[in-house]
C-alpha cells in the first residue's frame, strides 16, 4: 500500500535529522521543506528548517522559518530560543531581549539558557 502523508512527513523529518548531523545542511533543509510543505502547520518542521537555514548562513530567511513555527504554534518556546539565537548571532541585540521576554513567559529555564548564550558570544574575541 502506498505510504499515508504522516508516513512520509515523518519520514523526511527523520531523514532530514540524519542529513543535518552528518553536516548536510542544504540536503537537510531540502528534506523538511518537503515536510513543511506537507505539514504547514507543524511548528516543529519549521524550527528545523530555520536551524538549516541558520547553518547555511541564510539568517533573514531563518528568521522568517521561526516567524512561521510561532504563527503556527504560538508561544512555541524552542523557535523563540532559535530566533533568540539569530537574533544573538546577528548582534540585535533589542530582538534577542524580545525574545527573552516572550521566552521568559513561557519557560524560564530556556530563557535563562538564551541570557547565558548572548554572555557568551560577547566574552567571544571578535
Amino acid at each position: 500500500p502506498p505510504a499515508s502523508a504522516p508516513d512520509v512527513i515523518a519520514a523526511l523529518v527523520a531523514k532530514g535529522h540524519d542529513l543535518f548531523e552528518q553536516g548536510e545542511r542544504e540536503a537537510a533543509l531540502s528534506a523538511w521543506t518537503k515536510a513543511a510543505a506537507l505539514d504547514p502547520r507543524n511548528a516543529k518542521i519549521h524550527n528545523n528548517r530555520a536551524a538549516a537555514l541558520f547553518e547555511l548562513g541564510r539568517r533573514q530567511e531563518a528568521i522568517e522559518a521561526c516567524s512561521e513555527a510561532l504563527r503556527v504554534q504560538p508561544g512555541y518556546a524552542i523557535a523563540h530560543m532559535t530566533r533568540g539565537e539569530i537574533y544573538a548571532a546577528m548582534g540585535n541585540r533589542d530582538a534577542v531581549m524580545r525574545e527573552y521576554t516572550a521566552l521568559n513567559a513561557i519557560d524560564e529555564a530556556l530563557a535563562q539558557h538564551l541570557i547565558e548564550l548572548v554572555r557568551g558570544l560577547k566574552d567571544q574575541p571578535e
